[in-house]
């Protein structure tokens, strides 16, 4: 429920279609990315802590640098 309460309320900031759905995982491409990208971000970490990758060195700065470029969101749950 919280995963789909998120996902309404980015789609008022931009516009992505889910192109991958796993129990575990989503991804979302984006047509249009929101314009603060830096807070659209962080409230994808607050969703999924899992965005950042401890182990692979993946900060959110590296996230909010590669999202424009890659327009494109995995989200997933250990």
């Amino acid at each position: 429920e919280d995963i789909i309460a998120r996902l309404k309320k980015w789609q008022k900031l931009c516009s992505f279609r889910i192109s991958g759905v796993d129990y575990n995982a989503i991804t979302l491409n984006f047509d249009t990315l929101p314009k603060d990208i830096k807070a659209f971000v962080r409230d994808a970490y607050d969703l999924c802590p899992d965005l950042v990758q401890i182990d692979e060195e993946v900060d959110l700065s590296m996230v909010e640098e590669q999202l424009p470029k890659t327009k494109k969101l995995d989200l997933w749950w250990d």
